[in-house]
């Protein structure tokens, strides 16, 4: 149910599209068809509320509007409007009335009627991995644009949302391709492309570009993607479309299917075992979700696409292409200079980067050969002697990290 900036997207669960005057004014108008939703009907009176994010508790109202007591508006304390500031600093920019904002407050009921657990909704235009904030593993939403609503999966149509450049945050399995199988732990995915779109046959090979590129990323960079399964598979809901969870993707191939065309598979493991099929058929409470948490360093696969892309997939040590199936890609790996991470804290910038095969790479971040800061030699691979790596001119490397390499280098050897 969506009535001008308010959509419902279950019995539980409401978005508030943000517009200038919520930061502003701190405050927005309630729609009567979302007044049973805040437990709210015209008789009750000025009452307060509690709105929590991440276990702090920010102090609300909803106010009835005079005369005649006709309008509920639910306001929040300056703090709350200062966090939301901070997490939307183009708040500014936003248009005043702008209904269509994908910029949102979300509200989450909780058993206590005075008090919502809140999440915030981003631009669906940036990928968000992972957890998507106030969406429980086993939430089942009606349709597609639910979905979309929800930045659990933005793209209306397609199966994958990604980016080549970046990897890809969501799948959707919905029956479409002969090739998939589904073991719920386990998924064989049938990549993007080459369908028609009116007969949903396969009628041309498909490629690793687009979303099928960035599951490619995600194997690589060990980057998990969220799945969902909507109620044309086997492991699916009655209705709608439920989240899943979050899969690794373990490898990927381009072989002839079923039909006869090349296809890009990606194999798929869970993360872990947190629910089975038969448990998923109903949301489980905020107070119940597992969640995810680790300290992985999240690097910019942007930035290491590029520096591969620069040295066209060659190691500036050995000058080696590592071919691979996919034509025009081969086996690379951006390697930090100055690693990122305990305790050397090497920022993650293509200043601080270099492109190596794995094997130059594994020697390099173990201290086996440092790059001399001045002249670029390779120092202490006997076979590589009196050899310099090359850089290109687009390349602005930071001679500071190479010296940091090279005192760590000094340290250990």
């Amino acid at each position: 149910m969506q009535q001008y900036s308010w959509n419902q997207l279950d019995n539980d669960t409401i978005v508030k599209s943000l517009d200038y005057s919520a930061f502003s004014e701190r405050s927005s108008g309630i729609p009567k068809q979302f007044y049973p939703f805040f437990r709210t009907t015209h008789t009750r009176y000025d009452r307060d509320l509690t709105l929590r994010y991440k276990n702090i508790s920010y102090s609300a109202k909803i106010i009835w509007k005079k005369p005649n007591n006709t309008r509920a508006v639910i306001s929040w304390n300056q703090n709350l409007s200062s966090l939301m500031k901070f997490i939307f600093p183009s708040w500014a920019s936003i248009n005043p009335h702008d209904k269509d904002s994908k910029l949102g407050l979300v509200f989450h009921k909780t058993e206590n009627e005075d008090s919502y657990e809140i999440s915030f909704k981003r631009d669906n235009s940036e990928m968000t991995f992972g957890h998507i904030e106030g969406i429980n593993e086993g939430h089942i939403f009606a349709n597609r644009n639910l979905l979309r609503l929800s930045g659990i999966h933005a793209p209306p149509e397609a199966g994958i949302w990604g980016r080549q450049d970046e990897g890809s945050a969501s799948i959707v399995l919905s029956g479409g391709y002969a090739d998939d199988i589904d073991d719920w732990d386990y998924i064989l995915y049938t990549g993007q492309g080459g369908r028609d779109p009116s007969s949903g046959k396969q009628i041309k090979d498909q490629e690793f570009t687009l979303g099928n590129k960035g599951l490619q990323l995600n194997k690589e960079y060990n980057h998990l993607v969220r799945v969902i399964r909507g109620y044309q598979v086997e492991y699916g809901p009655d209705e709608g479309y439920r989240y899943d969870g979050l899969y690794y993707v373990t490898g990927y191939e381009r072989v002839k299917g079923k039909e006869g065309f090349l296809v890009c598979r990606f194999h798929l493991q869970k993360e872990k075992e947190i629910l089975s099929p038969e448990d998923t058929e109903h949301p489980i409470s905020p107070s119940e979700r597992i969640e995810y948490r680790g300290n992985r360093l999240k690097r910019n696969v942007k930035y290491a696409e590029q520096i591969k892309e620069m040295y066209n997939y060659m190691c500036q040590v050995c000058n080696v292409f590592l071919k691979t199936p996919t034509k025009g890609y081969g086996i690379a790996e951006a390697a930090h200079i100055q690693a990122m991470g305990k305790p050397h804290e090497g920022p993650d910038t293509k200043a601080n980067m270099i492109c190596l095969c794995p094997n130059h790479h594994a020697q390099f971040d173990r201290f086996s050969f440092y790059i001399e800061p001045e002249t670029l030699e390779i120092v202490g691979l006997d076979e590589f002697k009196g050899r310099s790596i090359k850089i290109n001119s687009k390349h602005k490397v930071k001679s500071k990290y190479f010296e940091y390499q090279k005192q760590q280098y000094l340290k250990s050897n």
